[in-house]
């Protein structure tokens, strides 16, 4: 016997798992980095999260950090460094804490592009974070994250870890 199904049925059920991906993405414990690492920056982009993961032994000496983009729980777009190294051979940082507030940058290239993550927090300005992409030197993208998702671990650390200065990017 031929049983159909309504095409109602089959959109209601189409609606409700892409409803609860976007909601999945947008949840402040979702993080692109495994149990056993500490989490530095993350935050939703769309359906897709942004992390910053670290060991948790990070030092000058020891440790690492790695950038993963892409939709959780699935193959990542984008996972740089793909081998773990030391932070300072691949990371650069820009940080400065003021009265009411704070911005930081970390910065990596890969290839002719160059990734740019920021968060900044202010009290008396608009607050902001994302992912600023350069290609030769030219921005072809500014994602911004869903500041209701934004999780910021221990940052600060990252100072004191011998990271390259980065000068300040004007990132709106």
């Amino acid at each position: 016997m031929k049983r159909n199904i309504p095409k109602i049925n089959i959109l209601v059920v189409v609606a409700l798992l892409i409803m609860c991906s976007v909601s999945f993405a947008n949840d402040k414990n979702v993080n692109q980095c495994t149990p056993d690492e500490t989490v530095y920056f993350s935050c939703s982009i769309k359906s897709k999260v942004v992390s910053l993961c670290g060991s948790s032994n990070l030092s000058g000496d020891d440790g690492y950090l790695v950038y993963r983009f892409g939709y959780p729980g699935k193959t990542l777009e984008l996972v740089y460094p793909q081998d773990k190294m030391k932070p300072a051979e691949v990371f650069a940082l820009y940080s400065s804490s003021y009265a009411k507030g704070s911005t930081t940058q970390i910065s990596f290239e890969n290839k002719r592009y160059t990734y740019t993550l920021y968060h900044e927090q202010n009290v008396w300005d608009v607050n902001g974070s994302g992912v600023a992409i350069e290609k030769d030197g030219k921005r072809i993208a500014h994602l911004k994250c869903d500041e209701k998702s934004v999780k910021v671990g221990n940052i600060g650390i990252l100072s004191n870890i011998g990271l390259k200065k980065l000068e300040f990017k004007d990132l709106p």
